[in-house]
């Protein structure tokens, strides 16, 4: 216990002509600090990169084609960072990506076909006037515009007084 107590004597002697430990103490909390800010930086990029793999797997999982290119375009700085870190995944990644772009193609080429076998099931009768990309139903109630530049639909109401909401589909 003597020992103790003249080792605490020692240091509060330190303390008090040079300040040693203090000066010590400042040196290893900046440590501490610059290591705990880089920490936090490579938590932040782990974030990134789980949130856009997560939401690749619930696209994928649903076979959700054009939400698979639209995470391509929005993430594209994540998913390289991610392919440099993992060549084999950078592959994956290619493939999943032409995948789903072909699939997109391909529903965009067979639109007319599909709204109008889509709409045949349900009872829903297309007018007359409506020619690909913009249909009408319900005597132009509603209409249904197809931007076929970025493969999405448009769903609009045409009457002011309609309880019925600008909607966009993707």
């Amino acid at each position: 216990m003597t020992s103790n107590l003249n080792e605490i004597e020692n240091i509060l002697g330190e303390l008090k002509n040079g300040k040693k430990i203090l000066e010590y103490l400042l040196e290893l909390r900046s440590k501490y600090e610059e290591r705990l800010n880089n920490l936090r930086s490579e938590f932040k990029l782990a974030e990134e990169d789980y949130q856009a793999l997560d939401q690749l797997v619930l696209a994928l999982k649903k076979a959700q084609f054009a939400k698979i290119l639209d995470l391509r375009d929005s993430m594209d700085q994540i998913f390289k960072r991610i392919s440099i870190s993992n060549p084999i995944f950078s592959e994956f990644l290619d493939k999943i990506f032409k995948i789903a772009n072909d699939e997109c193609q391909k529903i965009a080429r067979d639109y007319p076909i599909l709204i109008q076998e889509a709409c045949q099931q349900e009872g829903i009768k297309i007018d007359q006037t409506s020619v690909h990309p913009k249909y009408t139903f319900c005597d132009q109630f509603i209409t249904l515009e197809i931007d076929e530049k970025n493969s999405r639909q448009k769903h609009t109401q045409e009457r002011e007084n309609s309880s019925f909401y600008r909607l966009t589909f993707q």
